[in-house]
């Protein structure tokens, strides 16, 4: 009887782990928090937001945006520290509005045929993430703007 109780409890302490681990992040549009847990490939940008940015060729386009440089991190670590990052910037309930919004950090994640935008204003404390037509936009901490930078 004890066995049956104890191999009970088991399954419900998995179950409510799993249940914690796959609750949907309402900071994370769509599938965004999904693709950037496990992407295939993820590309971090230098954003020129249209504003007083250095007078650098543009590399290419992110979300409407030009860029001037780009890194693909493949270093499944630094893919994880850069998850941690996003998910301890984003304060849950923010109480203002948003400021200049001129990201200079941008982020392209893909998995499986899905793909995930995220812009980041720094000066303003903000960040955008898109997903499969949907959009979500929240207050940072503003703590994590070295790691992006040295990662570039």
């Amino acid at each position: 009887m004890r066995r049956v109780i104890a191999i009970g409890a088991t399954f419900m302490v998995v179950g409510l782990i799993a249940a914690i681990v796959d609750r949907p992040d309402p900071a994370f549009p769509g599938d965004s928090l999904w693709i950037l847990q496990a992407p295939d490939t993820l590309t971090l940008y230098t954003v020129d937001f249209g504003g007083d940015g250095p007078d650098w060729p543009h590399t290419g386009e992110l979300a409407g945006y030009k860029t001037y440089a780009q890194a693909e991190i493949t270093d499944r670590n630094t893919q994880r520290q850069i998850l941690v990052a996003i998910r301890h910037e984003i304060i849950p309930h923010p109480d203002r509005a948003s400021g200049c919004f001129n990201p200079r950090i941008g982020l392209r994640a893909r998995r499986g045929g899905e793909e995930a935008t995220l812009l980041i204003c720094f000066s303003c404390q903000y960040i955008e993430i898109k997903s499969g037509g949907l959009s979500k936009t929240s207050v940072i901490k503003g703590d994590s703007q070295e790691l992006f930078d040295s990662t570039l």
